[in-house]
C-alpha cells in the first residue's frame, strides 16, 4: 500500500510539472502542408493566400535554375508550383501592388565573396500565374528599403556590388527610385540625406520614412530617421534613436507610430543589447520604450491587430541561432514570450490572424520544407512591463539545447529577491540546486554541468517571490 501511495505521489508530481510547463507554453505552433522543396524563401500573403519564392544559401550559391513561385491556400493546406522567374538570382525583394508581386533587385547566384548585385525587375501576375520582365532599376541593388505609396513603388538606398577589373567594389546608396506600373518606368527622385543599406522603410500618412541601417563603406551604424514628402520631393531628418546598428535595422508601424527595432554595437564590434523604440510622426520625437526580452537580430517580424511578433533570428551576442518568439504590445509596453520556433531564417507572413513560418534553416544549418502556423487569437494576455526594467520575472530557454555536458540558463528579475533554481528529472525529483540565495534586480545566468547525469529530458524550475516558471532541457551524450 505504501508503494502504491509513493507511485501515486510521484505520478501526481510528474503531472503537476508537465501542467506547469504546458501552462507556460500555452498553445503551440501547428504543422501545415510542407513546401514541395526545402528552401529559405521570400514570402508574402495576398488575399488570404501565401506566395513564396525560393532563395539560395547566401554563402553557397546553390541555385541551379531560376526560382519558381509557390502558392499556398490555407483552406486546402496545399502548396502549388506556379510560374518560374525569367532570371536566375537570389535575395531579391518582394512587394505586392494591384494584384501583382514584384521581385526587385538582388544578387547573382554566387557565393557571398563573389556575388554582384542585379537591377532586374519582374512581376508575377497572381491571376495568370506568369512572370513578366519589367524595366530595371537605374542601379543594381539589394538590401534596400521598399514601400508602396499611392499606387507606386519606392526603392530606398541599398547596397551595390560590382566587379571592376576583377575586383569587387562595394558601395552604399542614398538614392530614391520611384516606379510607375502603368508606364513601366523608374524615376530618380531626391536623394536621402544619408547613405543606407540593411535599413528599413515604412509609410505613415503617405510619407516615407527611412530607418537606420548602415551608412557607408566601411560600414558603420546609422541611427537617424528621415522623412520623405512626395509632394515636394524632399527629405528631412526627423529624429535620432538609440543604438545605431552596423547591420540590419527593422521598423514597423502600429497605431500610426513607428517602432524601431535596433541593436547596440560598441567600438569593438560586439553587440550588447536590443531595444524597441517609438517614433511619433506627429511630434517628430523618438523615445526608448523597452529592451527586448531576448536580444535578437535578423529576426522575422509581422504585425497583427496592432501587436508585433518577432520570430527567430540570432542573438545579438553573436551568430547563434535563436528559437525565440516575442510578442510586443505597444499599448501597454509589454512583452510576452510565446512558444519557441524550431526553425530560423524563415519567411514569416500573416493572414486571417494566423502567422505562418515558411521553410528556412534548422539548427544544424540545413534547408527545410517545414511550414508551421500560430493562431494569434489564442494568445495569452501579456504581463505589464515596467519602463526600462527587465520583465518582472523571466526564465529563458537554456542554450545550447540539447547539450553535453554544459549549458547556460538566463533569468531576469525586476527587484531584489530570493531566487531558487533547481533541476528535476521527469519524475519531478530534484537532482540539483543551482541557486538558492538573494539576488539583485536584473539579468543573471548560471551554468549547469550535467557530466554526472544520463541522457534524457529534464526540467529546470525558477522560484522567486511567489513566481514559478519551468522549462525542459535535453541532455544528449
Amino acid at each position: 500500500m505504501k508503494e502504491i501511495t509513493v507511485i501515486r505521489l510521484t505520478l501526481l508530481t510528474l503531472i503537476a510539472n508537465v501542467l506547469a510547463v504546458t501552462a507556460l507554453i500555452g498553445q503551440s505552433w501547428q504543422q501545415c502542408g510542407s513546401l514541395p522543396e526545402a528552401m529559405a524563401p521570400s514570402a508574402l500573403a495576398v488575399n488570404g493566400k501565401i506566395y513564396a519564392v525560393r532563395g539560395n544559401n547566401f554563402y553557397r550559391g546553390n541555385l541551379t535554375e531560376p526560382s519558381s513561385m509557390y502558392e499556398y491556400d490555407p483552406s486546402t493546406n496545399i502548396w502549388i508550383k506556379k510560374g518560374t522567374m525569367n532570371t536566375l538570382r537570389t535575395l531579391s525583394s518582394l512587394i505586392e501592388l494591384n494584384g501583382k508581386i514584384y521581385a526587385i533587385g538582388g544578387v547573382t547566384n554566387n557565393t557571398y565573396a563573389t556575388s554582384i548585385t542585379m537591377a532586374d525587375v519582374e512581376s508575377y501576375d497572381i491571376a495568370t500565374g506568369n512572370w513578366q520582365t519589367k524595366s530595371s532599376i537605374p542601379k543594381s541593388l539589394y538590401v534596400f528599403g521598399l514601400v508602396t505609396v499611392q499606387g507606386k513603388i519606392y526603392v530606398l538606398g541599398g547596397s551595390n556590388k560590382t566587379m571592376i577589373n576583377g575586383t569587387r567594389k562595394d558601395s552604399t546608396s542614398n538614392q530614391l527610385y520611384e516606379y510607375s506600373p502603368e508606364s513601366d518606368t523608374w524615376t530618380t527622385k531626391a536623394s536621402m540625406l544619408k547613405h543606407r543599406s540593411w535599413s528599413d522603410a515604412v509609410t505613415v500618412n503617405n510619407k516615407i520614412y527611412a530607418i537606420g541601417g548602415n551608412n557607408g563603406i566601411p560600414l558603420s551604424g546609422e541611427n537617424t530617421i528621415e522623412e520623405y514628402d512626395i509632394a515636394s520631393d524632399s527629405w528631412t531628418q526627423r529624429a535620432t534613436f538609440t543604438n545605431g546598428f552596423d547591420g540590419q535595422c527593422q521598423a514597423v508601424v502600429m497605431n500610426g507610430k513607428i517602432y524601431t527595432l535596433s541593436s547596440d554595437v560598441i567600438s569593438t564590434g560586439a553587440f550588447t543589447k536590443a531595444l524597441i523604440g517609438e517614433y511619433d510622426p506627429a511630434t517628430g520625437t523618438w523615445v526608448e520604450k523597452t529592451q527586448m526580452l531576448s536580444p535578437i537580430m535578423d529576426f522575422s517580424k509581422v504585425v497583427c491587430n496592432n501587436q508585433l511578433y518577432m520570430i527567430g533570428g540570432h542573438l545579438v551576442s553573436g551568430m547563434t541561432f535563436s528559437n525565440k518568439v516575442i510578442k510586443y504590445d505597444p499599448a501597454t509596453n509589454s512583452q510576452l514570450s510565446l512558444p519557441d520556433i524550431s526553425q530560423w531564417y524563415n519567411a514569416v507572413v500573416e493572414t486571417g490572424g494566423i502567422i505562418y513560418a515558411v521553410g528556412g534553416v534548422n539548427n544544424s544549418g540545413s534547408y527545410i520544407n517545414r511550414v508551421i502556423k500560430y493562431d494569434t487569437k489564442n494568445d495569452a494576455t501579456p504581463v505589464q512591463k515596467m519602463q526600462n526594467k527587465p520583465e518582472s520575472f523571466l526564465l529563458e530557454q537554456n542554450y545550447p539545447n540539447p547539450f553535453n555536458p554544459t549549458t547556460r540558463i538566463v533569468y531576469r528579475i525586476n527587484k531584489n529577491a530570493r531566487v531558487t533554481l533547481t533541476v528535476c528529472d521527469l519524475l519531478g525529483q530534484k537532482i540539483a540546486t543551482l541557486i538558492d540565495e538573494e539576488k539583485a534586480a536584473g539579468e543573471h545566468s548560471v551554468n549547469f554541468d550535467a557530466s554526472r547525469y544520463c541522457s534524457g529530458v529534464y526540467y529546470y524550475r525558477l522560484s522567486c517571490d511567489g513566481f514559478y516558471s519551468a522549462r525542459k532541457m535535453l541532455i544528449m551524450k
